[in-house]
């Protein structure tokens, strides 16, 4: 066989190499996309909310789930903590006033999130009432209701106190990396502790699946420290994800797998924006300059720490909200955060949620999570890796 006719031959078989390395991607890429599909089925999120565009009447924009409640921590005191945000010298009375002085889109997020805790507080009524009613069942009432926790017996849900941050790191130039979940309290936002967990990623990076390269890492991190979070009462109740929620093609973005898979309430918070569904970087940053203007001429305390937030909503038919995108005026500079629910909360409460742990551009939880397996990297892998490449 001549030279050519072998290269020829050579690039023939690569072809056909590449064509079923393709095939079998593509074949990947729709399993995955199924469980995608199954585990947005799964995830507890409301099916619509109100919100607020400059280009959309209030009445027209959204409307509440009306069966959706919060039923796995308290929002008592959520509302005010927006207040404080707003004017810190505000009085009590005056929170009620925050809708018509706050930045522009909060005040569709602030009723939507006034429904949400008013929701939450029927709830708690019924399961009181329900408590109740079986503890006088079981036996003398009086006695039974004695039994019962103060907590319990007020069909309270528990205030949140802990949070988690969750990120992975790498080594530059490999596959190697680690999972940090950072634990907080809140709402003083002090770290409690970082858990690190070495993996290497053996998926590749495809946008919208991110979740099946990411995902593993972090479910064996929470199995290695399930046992000592539990013991030290320090398990998150929610965990907030550098990655999408619902702000995905099929609703199912890294935070809603995750919180899925762990049966944990999750947002998913993004420095970069999903393009899809005619949400584009091009139109956020045109509706901004539009929310500007109208806060220019909104009156507000000259201390106000409140982002201007923006409904993500799709240009399809039925129009879906798929979060917030939420920036600082202030931040000289800086881009926006996305913002989407992923597991177990609403679009208001995740961004509301959000705003109340930001001190730089991206939120503690996260910041954190992202220090620490980055010095860990600095510190540990990193010269490792460099001395093993030196010496080889």
């Amino acid at each position: 066989m001549s030279h050519a006719a072998a290269v020829h031959a050579d690039g023939g078989v690569h072809a056909a190499d590449t064509r079923v390395v393709d095939s079998l991607l593509e074949e990947k890429k729709a399993a995955w996309a199924q469980e995608q599909c199954r585990l947005a089925q799964c995830a507890v999120v409301p099916r619509s909310e109100l919100y607020w565009c400059t280009d959309t009447p209030l009445h027209l924009a959204g409307g509440v789930d009306e069966v959706y409640v919060h039923k796995r921590f308290s929002l008592t005191g959520l509302e005010a903590a927006l207040a404080s945000l707003h004017d810190p010298t505000a009085a009590a009375r005056d929170r009620e006033e925050l809708g018509s002085s706050c930045p522009p889109g909060w005040s569709a997020l602030l009723r939507q999130l006034q429904w949400d805790i008013a929701q939450q507080a029927r709830y708690c009524e019924e399961r009181q009432r329900q408590q109740q009613q079986q503890s006088a069942i079981g036996g003398d009432a009086d006695s039974a209701l004695e039994s019962l926790s103060p907590a319990s017996l007020a069909g309270a849900l528990p205030e949140l106190k802990y949070i988690g941050g969750v990120d992975i790191s790498f080594v530059p130039g490999t596959d190697d990396g680690i999972a940090c979940i950072a634990i907080l309290r809140y709402p003083s936002l002090e770290v409690v502790k970082t858990y690190m967990h070495r993996c290497t990623l053996r998926e590749p990076y495809i946008s919208t699946y991110l979740a099946f390269r990411e995902i593993q890492p972090v479910c064996e991190l929470f199995d290695e420290v399930r046992v000592e979070l539990e013991a030290t009462h320090t398990m998150p109740q929610l965990l907030v994800v550098d990655g999408n929620g619902v702000h995905h093609p099929r609703r199912c973005g890294l935070a809603t797998h995750l919180g899925v898979e762990l049966d944990i309430p999750t947002i998913g918070c993004s420095k970069n924006i999903l393009q899809m569904d005619g949400i584009t970087r091009e139109s956020v940053e045109a509706a901004f300059l539009k929310n500007v203007a109208v806060a220019a001429a909104t009156p507000s305390p000259p201390t106000s720490k409140l982002q201007l937030v923006l409904p993500l909503v799709g240009a399809s038919t039925p129009v879906q909200l798929y979060g917030y995108a939420v920036h600082s005026p202030l931040s000289k500079g800086k881009k926006s955060i996305f913002v989407s629910p992923g597991h177990g909360v609403g679009f208001a409460v995740a961004t509301a949620l959000i705003v109340t742990m930001l001190r730089y551009r991206i939120p503690e939880p996260i910041r954190a999570a992202d220090l620490g397996s980055r010095a860990f990297i600095r510190d540990s892998l990193a010269p490792a890796a460099a001395a093993d490449t030196t010496g080889a």
